[in-house]
């Protein structure tokens, strides 16, 4: 993430809580190819999505085998977000 300016002198940003932990989860989401809607069942990673039309529903669909980066990535996520 770039943060520019077009100020000659420093600027100091103060982030809540929250916010540092969305800019960690992108940054990680884009480091590891992770979403943190994603979870691991039985050795596969998978995603909740839910469908849209004149009523709504639910899949899970498999984005793909899980590997140990994988594995780390939602443990990762868990601490963050506590699930």
């Amino acid at each position: 993430m770039k943060i520019t300016t077009q100020q000659t002198s420093p600027i100091e940003v103060t982030l809540n809580e929250e916010d540092q932990k969305n800019i960690t989860a992108t940054y990680l989401e884009k480091l590891w190819n992770w979403n943190r809607e994603y979870f691991i069942e039985n050795g596969q990673v998978k995603v909740n999505i839910t469908h849209y039309s004149s009523h709504s529903w639910d899949t899970v669909d498999f984005v793909r085998k899980a590997t140990t980066r994988d594995i780390f990535a939602e443990k990762v996520f868990q601490h963050l977000y506590r699930r």
